[in-house]
């Protein structure tokens, strides 16, 4: 917990946020409560407390705070992201897609935005969105070899084998290079 002037509030979100990375999430919990104590508007310490309470099994809690967040200013595109992973895991998909488009809407150059909404789409059946968001991440990040695994998987879901093979062999042998989407193969 930190106690540093005048931004004591930003400083136990941030706090909380390391916490978690570092697997402490009982002060984690404790750093985010007081940020929201201290500032009821600041995005990032009710993310970080929602993401706690899914690290305890406690989805309920963490949907009630993210209820909590609805109405506050998101200014990040990093929120809505981590927002919409939140819900994506809550199994609310279509406020996932929709936090993740308003991140991409911020900044559309970011790959790992579309291939988490891609994620989103593909559990949600949606084959042609899942792809286009998948093409869109490896066009933008071609070295990634996640993206390319994540389309291989949905290839593979959508009975696709041959271009799933494609796209695994690529990051098999480490020729991480954009292989371009079905419409131009």
């Amino acid at each position: 917990i930190v106690d540093a002037e005048p931004n004591k509030a930003l400083y136990n979100a941030y706090f909380a946020e390391s916490k978690i990375l570092e697997g402490e999430y009982l002060d984690a919990l404790s750093s985010s409560v007081i940020a929201n104590e201290l500032d009821p508007e600041l995005v990032s310490a009710y993310l970080s407390r929602a993401e706690v309470y899914i690290h305890f099994g406690m989805n309920t809690s963490a949907r009630e705070v993210l209820d909590a967040s609805m109405g506050l200013d998101f200014t990040t595109a990093r929120d809505y992201v981590k927002r919409g992973e939140i819900f994506a895991f809550l199994g609310e998909e279509d406020l996932a897609s929709r936090d993740l488009g308003e991140a991409i809407r911020i900044n559309p150059n970011n790959a790992s935005f579309y291939n988490a909404r891609g994620k989103v789409y593909g559990s949600q059946g949606e084959f042609d969105s899942a792809l286009d968001d998948f093409n869109s991440a490896i066009r933008l990040d071609p070295a990634k070899g996640e993206y390319l695994v994540n389309r291989g998987v949905l290839y593979e879901i959508n009975g696709m084998t041959q271009y799933s093979l494609a796209d695994l062999a690529v990051v098999e042998t480490g020729a991480l290079a954009f292989v371009p989407p079905i419409e131009d193969r």
